[in-house]
């Protein structure tokens, strides 16, 4: 009479399920388990009314060393399942560590429903948070472009913007009455100069190093026609800086004092 367990290694296991595992696999195209060999199996397993240590170990050692198709696995997965489900805590501890192929087999474990329903919600409020700073910049650019149609500046801006250009008008408007005061001066104090050099007595001692400013006259133009050279007209702008703020600025009616041609 042969035994109940068979020995493989040094660790007995049960007899029934290795030969029923040799031969569902022994002459098979693929040696593979198959859907019916699983039931086998699994009837073999729970012939006692209990599933016990021996038997779990020989299940674990099948499924690491012999193939099984995808139902057939499946089938025993189930199974042990719903043995779960019906035996005792002890019981229930034994098939949850069965082993399949790619590791220790455990029973199905519930979703984690809280872990999940905190993830979700935290995801809204993240949400929520992030829509209302996009409305608020949605706010903010609407009420920037609303205030660039009206024409409206902001206060601060505004009240710098009018600061800057009374203080320009200012200036200009200094700079402006200076200037033309400074032209009535000249033209009035050598009122009678001008006048006696128009009418033809520029000739005169007096007058032959004075010239009157005409309309459309350069210090170049001025500098060719009195010394024939252009580019003396520098002579005449150092000696009459005192009249002329910037060589391309003359006006007309002011009289210019003349130096003398270098006999070079």
């Amino acid at each position: 009479m042969s035994s109940y367990y068979k020995r493989i290694n040094g660790v007995n296991y049960d007899r029934a399920m290795i030969e029923a595992a040799d031969k569902s696999v022994k002459g098979k195209g693929d040696g593979r388990i198959s859907l019916d060999n699983a039931k086998t199996l699994v009837e073999k397993m729970e012939d006692g009314g209990k599933i016990t240590d021996t038997e779990l170990r020989t299940l674990n050692y099948i499924l690491r060393n012999y193939k099984m198709t995808e139902p057939a696995l499946k089938y025993i997965e189930d199974s042990l399942s719903d043995d779960l489900g019906s035996k005792d805590k002890d019981s229930s501890d034994h098939h949850s560590k069965v082993k399949h192929p790619q590791g220790e087999y455990q029973r199905p474990s519930e979703p984690k429903k809280k872990s999940k329903t905190n993830k979700i919600k935290y995801l809204i409020i993240f949400l929520c948070i992030l829509i209302l700073l996009i409305i608020l910049l949605l706010a903010n650019f609407v009420c920037e472009k609303d205030s660039s149609k009206d024409g409206t500046i902001p206060a601060q801006k505004n009240e710098t913007m009018e600061a800057k250009t009374e203080i320009k008008t200012e200036v200009k408007t200094e700079t402006q009455a200076e200037t033309q005061t400074e032209i009535k001066t000249d033209i009035a104090n050598d009122k009678n100069l001008k006048n006696d050099i128009i009418s033809g007595e520029n000739n005169s001692e007096n007058n032959k190093d004075k010239y009157v400013i005409k309309k459309n006259d350069t210090l170049i133009k001025i500098s060719q026609a009195i010394y024939g050279d252009y580019r003396l007209w520098k002579k005449i702008y150092n000696a009459n800086r005192d009249k002329i703020k910037k060589p391309d600025l003359i006006y007309q009616g002011r009289i210019l004092t003349i130096p003398e041609k270098d006999s070079q």
